[in-house]
């Protein structure tokens, strides 16, 4: 199905700290006339033990220098975590 014209998946299929890779991934969403990204989890990312939790985010797209920047919170922790994408 498709997500949209401003909307892509970050699959978590290489993320070897969660249970459910094959289901889980971030919807980002773009705003073209900003360039302003949101991020929200389909659904909650499960690293067992009970850490069970949604992934949000905001950041920027950068169609100049094909570059993607994320900063992305997991839960309701106080840390952010840095993605950066760049098209080589």
């Amino acid at each position: 199905s498709s997500l949209g014209l401003y909307k892509f998946k970050i699959l978590s299929t290489n993320n070897p700290y969660i249970s459910n890779t094959t289901t889980s991934y971030m919807i980002v969403t773009v705003d073209p006339t900003t360039s302003t990204a949101t991020v929200n989890s389909n659904e909650n990312f499960d690293y067992g033990g009970g850490f069970v939790v949604p992934v949000t985010g905001v950041g920027t797209v950068n169609f100049c220098t094909n570059s993607i920047n994320l900063d992305l919170k997991f839960g309701t922790a106080a840390t952010v975590y840095k993605f950066n994408l760049v098209k080589l």
